[in-house]
Protein backbone atom coordinates (compact mmCIF):
# COMPACT_ATOMS: atom_id res chain seq x y z
CA UNK A 1 0.00 0.00 0.00
CA UNK A 2 1.49 3.51 -1.02
CA UNK A 3 1.62 5.79 2.01
CA UNK A 4 3.91 8.39 0.43
CA UNK A 5 1.14 11.42 0.60
CA UNK A 6 0.31 10.56 4.91
CA UNK A 7 -1.33 13.82 4.54
CA UNK A 8 -4.04 12.15 2.66
CA UNK A 9 -4.58 9.28 4.87
CA UNK A 10 -7.22 10.87 7.26
CA UNK A 11 -9.18 11.93 4.49
CA UNK A 12 -8.82 8.38 2.41
CA UNK A 13 -9.75 6.43 5.83
CA UNK A 14 -12.55 8.76 6.14
CA UNK A 15 -13.83 7.18 2.65
CA UNK A 16 -13.56 3.99 3.34
CA UNK A 17 -15.72 4.52 6.25
CA UNK A 18 -18.41 6.69 4.30
CA UNK A 19 -18.76 3.10 2.07
CA UNK A 20 -18.80 0.71 5.24
CA UNK A 21 -15.03 -1.02 3.58
CA UNK A 22 -14.19 -1.02 7.22
CA UNK A 23 -11.62 -3.68 6.44
CA UNK A 24 -9.57 -1.78 4.07
CA UNK A 25 -9.55 0.96 6.48
CA UNK A 26 -8.61 -0.56 9.06
CA UNK A 27 -5.65 -2.43 6.93
CA UNK A 28 -4.68 0.91 5.95
CA UNK A 29 -4.59 2.24 9.52
CA UNK A 30 -2.21 -0.87 10.47
CA UNK A 31 -0.51 0.28 7.22
CA UNK A 32 0.22 3.74 8.69
CA UNK A 33 1.23 2.57 12.17
CA UNK A 34 3.75 0.19 10.54
CA UNK A 35 5.09 2.91 7.65
CA UNK A 36 5.26 5.54 10.74
CA UNK A 37 8.24 4.41 13.17
CA UNK A 38 6.18 1.48 14.39
CA UNK A 39 4.02 0.98 17.52
CA UNK A 40 6.77 1.22 20.07
CA UNK A 41 8.18 4.11 18.76
CA UNK A 42 9.92 7.08 21.37
CA UNK A 43 9.02 10.14 19.03
CA UNK A 44 6.23 12.64 19.91
CA UNK A 45 4.55 12.57 16.34
CA UNK A 46 4.33 8.93 16.53
CA UNK A 47 3.17 8.49 19.89
CA UNK A 48 0.40 11.31 18.98
CA UNK A 49 -0.91 9.61 15.87
CA UNK A 50 -0.83 5.79 17.46
CA UNK A 51 -3.11 7.50 19.78
CA UNK A 52 -5.24 8.70 17.64
CA UNK A 53 -5.28 5.65 15.19
CA UNK A 54 -5.80 3.72 18.40
CA UNK A 55 -8.82 5.23 19.11
CA UNK A 56 -10.71 5.11 15.76
CA UNK A 57 -9.73 1.67 15.47
CA UNK A 58 -11.02 0.88 18.69
CA UNK A 59 -14.62 2.58 17.51
CA UNK A 60 -14.77 1.28 14.25
CA UNK A 61 -14.22 -2.43 15.52
CA UNK A 62 -16.97 -1.57 18.20
CA UNK A 63 -19.12 0.08 15.65
CA UNK A 64 -19.00 -3.27 13.06
CA UNK A 65 -19.55 -5.80 16.25
CA UNK A 66 -16.15 -7.00 16.08
CA UNK A 67 -16.27 -6.64 20.52
CA UNK A 68 -13.95 -9.23 21.35
CA UNK A 69 -11.02 -7.63 18.32
CA UNK A 70 -11.95 -3.89 20.15
CA UNK A 71 -10.82 -5.70 23.62
CA UNK A 72 -7.94 -7.26 22.62
CA UNK A 73 -6.32 -4.06 21.47
CA UNK A 74 -7.55 -2.25 24.52
CA UNK A 75 -5.91 -4.91 26.52
CA UNK A 76 -2.69 -4.40 25.09
CA UNK A 77 -2.88 -0.21 25.18
CA UNK A 78 -3.19 -1.28 28.94
CA UNK A 79 -0.91 -3.24 29.40
CA UNK A 80 1.85 -1.16 27.17
CA UNK A 81 0.36 2.10 28.80
CA UNK A 82 -1.02 1.43 32.43
CA UNK A 83 -1.87 4.72 33.68
CA UNK A 84 -3.95 5.16 30.44
CA UNK A 85 -7.24 5.84 32.40
CA UNK A 86 -9.10 5.99 28.54
CA UNK A 87 -8.14 2.13 28.15
CA UNK A 88 -8.51 1.29 31.25
CA UNK A 89 -11.74 2.64 30.97
CA UNK A 90 -12.97 0.76 27.40
CA UNK A 91 -11.55 -2.39 28.87
CA UNK A 92 -14.31 -2.13 31.94
CA UNK A 93 -16.78 -0.91 29.12
CA UNK A 94 -16.24 -4.00 26.78
CA UNK A 95 -15.58 -6.53 29.39
CA UNK A 96 -19.07 -5.48 31.58
CA UNK A 97 -20.44 -5.67 27.85
CA UNK A 98 -19.74 -9.07 26.60
CA UNK A 99 -20.61 -10.53 30.45
CA UNK A 100 -17.09 -10.86 31.36
CA UNK A 101 -17.34 -8.41 34.28
CA UNK A 102 -19.92 -7.75 36.83
CA UNK A 103 -21.70 -4.08 35.82
CA UNK A 104 -22.60 -3.34 39.02
CA UNK A 105 -19.29 -1.66 39.25
CA UNK A 106 -19.91 1.01 36.60
CA UNK A 107 -22.30 3.97 36.56
CA UNK A 108 -23.16 4.11 33.25
CA UNK A 109 -24.99 1.79 31.00
CA UNK A 110 -23.39 -0.47 28.63
CA UNK A 111 -23.98 -0.11 24.84
CA UNK A 112 -21.37 -2.39 22.79
CA UNK A 113 -22.81 -1.17 19.61
CA UNK A 114 -21.86 2.02 18.29
CA UNK A 115 -23.88 4.36 15.53
CA UNK A 116 -22.20 7.49 15.01
CA UNK A 117 -25.02 8.85 12.82
CA UNK A 118 -27.34 8.66 15.57
CA UNK A 119 -25.07 9.18 18.37
CA UNK A 120 -24.12 12.42 16.78
CA UNK A 121 -27.68 12.99 14.75
CA UNK A 122 -25.93 13.15 11.58
CA UNK A 123 -22.77 15.19 12.01
CA UNK A 124 -20.77 13.77 8.56
CA UNK A 125 -17.35 13.01 8.51
CA UNK A 126 -14.83 13.88 11.82
CA UNK A 127 -14.48 10.44 12.45
CA UNK A 128 -11.18 10.87 14.10
CA UNK A 129 -12.32 14.24 16.01
CA UNK A 130 -15.83 12.31 17.35
CA UNK A 131 -13.30 9.69 18.39
CA UNK A 132 -11.43 12.19 20.73
CA UNK A 133 -14.45 13.75 22.08
CA UNK A 134 -15.96 10.02 22.80
CA UNK A 135 -13.20 9.28 24.47
CA UNK A 136 -11.79 12.42 26.30
CA UNK A 137 -15.10 14.27 27.03
CA UNK A 138 -18.27 11.65 26.80
CA UNK A 139 -16.53 8.85 28.36
CA UNK A 140 -15.35 10.55 31.67
CA UNK A 141 -18.50 12.06 32.18
CA UNK A 142 -20.73 8.81 31.83
CA UNK A 143 -17.90 6.84 33.81
CA UNK A 144 -17.35 9.76 36.45
CA UNK A 145 -17.26 7.12 39.29
CA UNK A 146 -14.26 5.12 37.54
CA UNK A 147 -12.40 8.70 36.56
CA UNK A 148 -12.32 10.10 40.59
CA UNK A 149 -11.34 6.59 41.65
CA UNK A 150 -8.37 6.80 39.37
CA UNK A 151 -8.14 10.44 40.80
CA UNK A 152 -7.94 12.16 36.73
CA UNK A 153 -9.60 15.04 36.96
CA UNK A 154 -13.47 15.52 35.12
CA UNK A 155 -13.14 17.92 32.28
CA UNK A 156 -14.52 20.94 32.41
CA UNK A 157 -15.07 22.33 28.68
CA UNK A 158 -13.55 21.84 25.31
CA UNK A 159 -12.26 24.33 22.91
CA UNK A 160 -13.04 24.31 19.51
CA UNK A 161 -10.79 26.31 16.89
CA UNK A 162 -10.86 26.90 13.60
CA UNK A 163 -12.19 29.09 10.78
CA UNK A 164 -15.50 30.23 10.52
CA UNK A 165 -17.96 27.35 8.80
CA UNK A 166 -15.57 24.74 10.15
CA UNK A 167 -18.42 23.15 12.19
CA UNK A 168 -17.28 24.37 15.63
CA UNK A 169 -20.84 25.28 16.77
CA UNK A 170 -22.30 22.43 15.28
CA UNK A 171 -20.06 19.84 16.94
CA UNK A 172 -20.57 21.96 20.44
CA UNK A 173 -24.47 21.45 20.13
CA UNK A 174 -24.39 18.11 19.33
CA UNK A 175 -21.74 17.27 22.37
CA UNK A 176 -24.34 18.85 24.34
CA UNK A 177 -26.47 16.50 22.97
CA UNK A 178 -24.76 13.48 23.51
CA UNK A 179 -24.31 14.52 26.57
CA UNK A 180 -27.60 15.59 27.45
CA UNK A 181 -26.77 19.05 28.01
CA UNK A 182 -28.21 21.95 27.41
CA UNK A 183 -26.41 24.14 24.93
CA UNK A 184 -26.32 28.04 24.53
CA UNK A 185 -24.93 30.39 21.76
CA UNK A 186 -23.95 33.24 22.30
CA UNK A 187 -21.49 36.32 20.96
CA UNK A 188 -18.73 38.30 22.37
CA UNK A 189 -20.94 40.88 21.38
CA UNK A 190 -23.66 40.39 23.65
CA UNK A 191 -21.86 40.94 26.85
CA UNK A 192 -21.21 44.46 26.13
CA UNK A 193 -22.48 47.17 28.57
CA UNK A 194 -22.13 50.84 28.73
CA UNK A 195 -21.53 50.59 32.45
CA UNK A 196 -17.46 50.30 33.87
CA UNK A 197 -17.20 46.37 34.34
CA UNK A 198 -20.74 45.79 33.17
CA UNK A 199 -19.49 43.42 30.63
CA UNK A 200 -18.02 41.13 33.72
CA UNK A 201 -21.56 41.40 35.48
CA UNK A 202 -23.33 40.21 32.23
CA UNK A 203 -20.47 37.31 31.66
CA UNK A 204 -21.30 36.19 35.52
CA UNK A 205 -24.71 36.00 34.81
CA UNK A 206 -24.64 33.84 31.41
CA UNK A 207 -22.90 31.53 33.45
CA UNK A 208 -24.87 31.51 36.26
CA UNK A 209 -27.81 30.79 33.92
Amino acid sequence: MNLSNKKNIPLIIQRLLSARKYNKALSLIEASIADSGGLFSDAEETFEMRRATWLLRIDILRNIGRHAEALAWTCLECELNPENITAVALKKQLLAGLNLQNRTSFSSSINLTRDFQKDWNGVAGMRQLKSILETEIVLPLLERELYLAYKIPIPSGVIFHGPPGCGKSFIAKNLAERLKLKCFKVNPSEFASIYVHGGQENIKIFFEK
